[in-house]
């Protein structure tokens, strides 16, 4: 089986890794430059946490996280 993700965002890497624990490899194409340095902060919500739940992912997520702190 071939598999081609496009778009290496947070769903299309989530979708990846997901695959990758069952075993499958998949092939991810993203239109950008390598490199980008823009970056981009990603907050976790409602089913997107659920969703990292279950991959397993929230320990490594808990790890390179950063405190966002809301000014009153």
């Amino acid at each position: 089986m071939r598999i081609l993700i496009v778009g290496a965002g947070p769903a299309g890497l989530a979708f990846a890794c997901s695959l990758r624990a069952r075993g499958i490899h998949a092939t991810i194409i993203e239109h950008r430059a390598r490199g980008d340095s823009q970056g981009h902060a990603v907050g976790l919500h409602g089913s997107g946490w659920r969703v990292a739940e279950r991959l397993g992912l929230l320990a490594e997520l808990a790890e390179q996280a950063f405190p966002l702190h809301l000014a009153n």
